[in-house]
């Protein structure tokens, strides 16, 4: 089982050639079985599964908030289905990538986006792009 070390950020398996010969990617994880936690064989910093997991999923949203910047968000909710779908194919997330990447920006659901909503999250990004230019 490899493991993403949440500190380090690294994966706690090894494909080099010197720890598999075979070319089988090696586990490196160490097991406290008495703490019933592992620990990271790169930097020693000892974690559970679901911090492995929670630190996974972290970077997942952020991956699609990547992709789905929020102006492209705006852009996929003010879309008809049909073209939306469209969308989530061109840039390869699908439609749970969005609405986390929606979530992230916006710190709401997307399906609770009003109109007035829409509009003000709308002038904001101007404001913020005249800003930042």
């Amino acid at each position: 089982m490899a493991l993403l070390c949440p500190k380090c950020e690294e994966l706690n398996k090894c494909d080099c050639k010197t720890c598999n010969p075979n070319g089988k990617a090696v586990d490196l994880v160490i097991i406290l079985e008495d703490e019933q936690l592992y620990q990271c064989c790169f930097c020693g910093h000892k974690f559970d599964e679901q911090d492995s997991l929670d630190f996974e999923w972290d970077r997942m949203i952020e991956g699609f908030a990547e992709k789905a910047t929020p102006e492209i968000c705006l852009d996929w909710i003010s879309l008809p289905d049909k073209e939306r779908k469209s969308l989530e194919k061109s840039i390869n997330i699908g439609e749970f990538g969005f609405e986390s990447a929606f979530r992230f920006h916006f710190k709401m659901n997307w399906n609770d986006c009003d109109r007035d909503t829409f509009k003000k999250l709308k002038r904001d990004i101007k404001i913020k792009s005249v800003i930042n230019d």
